[in-house]
């Protein structure tokens, strides 16, 4: 034994001398170099015979430093990893259930048929169990209350209790309630949110939400309301909900229905969305919000993004495809973290652009070892995430998951000197064809040619820089036409540029440019930057043109006409070159204001109402006020007339209902004498700049 040793230690000491090895002092060791410059420093080809497989293939490091073979680079293979790492067991036997998981300051808080457990999760893969309470739980919610960490636990025996476990050592009951007791009656609380001093909780047998105010956690916790989100069948309806501020977003699993509701008086909620709240695509069981985006799971595989900056009108932005048995969803930045209780496994989206959610990764919510202790109808039934690890809960296996969330996978690159490194893995673009329409991952396509139609189609090309055309023209057909742009932005349409940004010739027809659109308009409009405004010099024919005239014709030293059905010799207005404007009268105007036809004063579009006496009316630039009386003997109801805009201005002032009176020298009015008006009578004034002056009265 004494030789064999001995033996074995020259060995071991023989290889730094061997002919092709080397170890320095630092401990870098080297193959094939007596030099070696890094911890392995290997003069020849490298083989890893652990990671031989078909074909050539790219090597790639995980976010734990392990060299493994990544996916094709083209491939449509999601990337990112999901890594669960050893189960947290919460009691010997394997069916345990654990109905909720809530991760609070590096402290992860489960619910468990046998109580409440609390672990340290500061280091992922190490948990440490800090403390447990016996009371049974169904839904959890935490936060933090006069610097008291408070758990609020939703017990499906239909009770809601407050714990102070700010030391989780010694947890301790503060408080608690009856839920499900009040009009409608009400069971089986799935889920609990709480917003400041207040909790809502709700319960998936009867359809309702109750909300309790928890301002003082010593005392048992106050409902202020139980609202009826549907008619209620014999399934789950209302599943999760979430609370921002004062608003409430919840989710019916049998309805497929999403209802928001405002909350900012707990005891007189208003729907926001409408009585049939916002039909989904599928049965919906995760729900999540962060800022102003609203994340759904439905039933139908799919997970939806909603913008709710306007709550009452939730806005679909864009979906993605991910496992098709959803029941619950975290969102941490811009990852999204799907749980799946079919599958059992964990799904990571890319929610950074909502138009276009992506999936990233896919794996186990168990590690291999773990599931094979667990019974066949086990299922992970709750998550909760930082967005670095996962914690899963999983329903009849007295097993809580820990899933790391690892980033996508770099690549190894070789250094110019022959150093090993890692870069970001380059994206998993895909290529699909559908028909001539050839598509790769990320938006982008062309439009392939046809035996019928050869040429490409640059219409389904997103460009990446600018677009030169080397003073060349853009045309149909190739030829000198069309549109031509010089290096100084200048454009020309059938013509070649000049100072002018734009410059349209057309010397075929007398139609040069069509500005249509179904839209209301405007159709065309000038504007000018900075001050002052902008001008016009003329619309239509040149100058000294009698033979044609456009419909309208806009000129420097001419007149402007405007005809409503297109007739250019009978315009409906007129501004004369002396600046007198005629309506109706042709091409002509007498005066400064000459009428073909009835004028028309239009009254305040709703009638204003006289309720106190010596109440002010406003008028404005209004040249007609029709205003009702609530008081026949008038004398009561004093109108109380506000200035004009403009000296000259007339107004008619008509008394609709019961009396009022205008009374002489009161304000601004001054009248031939105090006038009471009656229904129908209309009192007719003129502004002086200063006052209102009598001009007629009527007694009708």
């Amino acid at each position: 034994m004494k030789f064999q040793l001995i033996a074995c230690l020259l060995l071991c000491l023989g290889l730094g001398v061997l002919p092709g090895r080397a170890q320095t002092p630092a401990g870098n060791v080297g193959i094939g170099t007596t030099t070696p410059t890094q911890k392995l420093d290997v003069d020849g080809n490298l083989r890893i015979r652990g990671l031989s497989g078909t074909g050539i293939r790219l090597p790639q490091v995980q976010p734990d430093g392990t060299i493994s073979i990544g996916t094709p680079l083209f491939s449509s293979a999601p990337g990112g990893t999901v890594q669960p790492q050893d189960a947290i067991r919460i009691a010997p036997d394997g069916e345990e259930r654990t109905y909720d998981v809530v991760l609070y300051n590096n402290r992860l808080y489960a619910a468990t048929d046998n109580g409440l457990r609390i672990y340290d999760v500061s280091t992922p893969t190490a948990p440490v169990l800090l403390g447990q309470q016996a009371s049974g739980a169904n839904a959890l919610a935490v936060s933090t209350n006069a610097g008291r960490t408070l758990l609020y636990s939703a017990d499906y025996g239909n009770l809601l209790q407050v714990f102070d476990v700010t030391n989780p050592a010694a947890v301790s009951l503060l408080s608690q309630q009856a839920t499900g007791s009040s009009p409608p009656t009400s069971s089986y609380p799935i889920d609990i949110a709480v917003s400041g001093t207040t909790v809502y909780v709700v319960n998936a047998d009867g359809n309702t939400l109750e909300i309790f105010d928890v301002s003082n956690p010593l005392v048992a916790p106050v409902r202020r309301s139980t609202t009826l989100l549907a008619p209620y069948t014999n399934n789950l309806n209302g599943i999760r909900i979430v609370v921002a501020g004062t608003t409430a977003y919840i989710i019916d699993a049998e309805n497929a229905t999403l209802y928001v509701y405002n909350v900012s008086s707990p005891g007189a909620l208003v729907r926001l969305n409408g009585a049939g709240g916002t039909v989904l695509s599928s049965s919906p069981y995760g729900l999540a919000l962060s800022g102003s985006r609203l994340y759904i799971a439905t039933n139908d595989g799919k997970l939806h993004v909603y913008d709710v900056t306007t709550p009452a009108t939730p806005a679909l932005l864009g979906s993605a495809t991910g496992g098709s048995s959803p029941i619950d969803l975290a969102v941490v930045g811009t990852k999204a973290v799907l749980l799946n209780y079919d599958a059992t496994n964990v799904q990571v989206f890319d929610v950074s652009n909502p138009a276009s959610p992506r999936l990233e990764s896919t794996g186990p919510a168990l590690p291999a070892a773990a599931a094979a202790t667990a019974p066949s109808y086990a299922y992970p039934y709750s998550l909760a995430t930082d967005g670095n690890t996962a914690y899963i809960g999983v329903d009849f296996s007295s097993l809580i998951g820990v899933v790391t969330l690892g980033g996508t996978p770099r690549v190894v690159a070789v250094g110019p000197d022959g150093s090993l490194g890692s870069v970001p893995a380059p994206a998993a673009p895909t290529l699909s064809l559908s028909g001539q329409t050839l598509s790769i991952s990320g938006g982008n396509s062309v439009t392939l040619p046809s035996t019928a139609t050869p040429g490409d189609n640059m219409g389904n090309h997103t460009a990446t820089e600018n677009l030169k055309l080397n003073d060349k023209w853009l045309s149909n057909d190739g030829g000198s036409e069309g549109l031509r742009v010089d290096n100084a932005g200048n454009v020309g349409i059938g013509s070649a540029p000049i100072t002018s940004r734009l410059r349209v010739l057309n010397s075929g027809s007398y139609d040069v440019a069509t500005f249509e659109s179904g839209n209301a308009g405007p159709h065309l409009q000038l504007t000018k930057t900075g001050a002052g405004a902008a001008t016009i010099d003329y619309i239509g024919t040149d100058f000294g043109d009698s033979n044609r005239r456009g419909a309208l014709e806009l000129r420097g030293v001419k007149s402007v006409t405007v005809s409503g059905d297109g007739n250019p010799d009978a315009p409906d207005l007129v501004v004369t070159e002396a600046g007198n404007v005629g309506i109706g009268t042709g091409s002509a105007a007498a005066t400064s204001l000459d009428v073909n036809g009835a004028l028309t004063l239009r009254p305040n579009a709703t009638v204003i109402n006289l309720t106190i006496d010596n109440q002010a009316v406003p008028v404005g630039n209004r040249s007609f006020l029709q205003v009702a009386s609530n008081s026949a003997m008038g004398t009561d109801r004093t109108v109380v007339l506000g200035a004009g805009s403009q000296a000259g201005q007339v107004l008619y002032l008509m008394n609709m209902t019961n009396s009022c009176e205008l009374i002489d020298f009161e304000g601004v009015v001054n009248l031939s004498q105090t006038r009471l008006l009656t229904a129908g009578d209309v009192l007719q004034l003129i502004w002086s700049g200063t006052k209102w002056f009598e001009v007629s009265y009527s007694n009708n």
